[in-house]
């Protein structure tokens, strides 16, 4: 299966980021969510060609150990989780 992803905007409320931690993080979310999705075609085929106005997923809890590829992580599973369910 085919998976495409575009996201036109990622609000981080509380959380302040450089340009290039900003950038690593969008990565690393654009990634999570494509191997969530091909991981659960069932799930990607109920949105298939499907536009998605807004996602209000679910907080999560991180530490100021965590990188920018797993806070990327992070928050494409709490999109996912607030997509599939």
């Amino acid at each position: 299966m085919n998976v495409n992803l575009h996201i036109e905007r990622l609000v981080l409320e509380g959380l302040t980021l450089s340009g290039h931690d900003a950038a690593r993080v969008e990565q690393a979310v654009q990634a999570e969510l494509t191997r969530l999705f091909a991981h659960n075609e069932a799930a990607a085929s109920s949105l298939a060609s499907a536009a998605v106005p807004s996602v209000k997923a679910a907080p999560f809890h991180m530490s100021r150990a965590d990188d920018p590829p797993r806070l990327g992580s992070a928050i494409a599973q709490s999109v996912h989780g607030a997509i599939v369910t």
